[in-house]
């Protein structure tokens, strides 16, 4: 779902003229994704707004709410990593020319890399660091080299 859809979906849930039910089938959505992207963001409806969210910690003094509150952080960068992910692979298939197909490559490879930050921080908000950073880091580096070399780019 692009940018531009999810800021109308906004707008149509804020004004509340269409119930959620309508709006998740209007967009194909169920209707729990929009809720929840309501909740994530702040929509009210009718109108209002809420207001902004708090900062991570901000006001917190128990580390169970403040590790929750950074483990939908992560799954929130997660989610957009995705979407990012899912662009760059529309932009290998759609590529017309050496130069763009060079242009994905790089844009996948840079996205690994943020994935390995992503990963080693998923690990960690989710007590899962058992597995090594370098193991992440070999798994990608394999990964983005097959995807090189079936776009039939040299070597990094």
């Amino acid at each position: 779902m692009g940018e531009r859809a999810w800021e109308q979906i906004e707008k149509d849930y804020i004004e509340g003229k269409l119930s959620i039910c309508a709006i998740a089938r209007q967009y194909g959505l169920s209707e729990a994704t929009v809720r929840k992207r309501a909740k994530t963001l702040g929509w009210q409806r009718n109108g209002r707004t809420a207001p902004p969210p708090r900062p991570i910690g901000e006001g917190e003094s128990d580390p169970e709410a403040i590790r929750g509150k950074h483990r939908r952080a992560v799954l929130r960068l997660n989610r957009l990593h995705d979407d990012l992910a899912d662009k760059a692979v529309g932009l290998v298939e759609a590529a017309a020319s050496v130069r763009e197909l060079a242009d994905a490559a790089a844009a996948i490879e840079r996205l690994g890399r943020i994935a390995e930050r992503l990963i080693a921080l998923e690990r960690q908000v989710f007590g899962l660091d058992d597995t090594t950073t370098a193991e992440i880091s070999d798994d990608l580096a394999e990964a983005l080299r097959k995807a090189r070399e079936r776009a039939g780019l040299p070597p990094a």
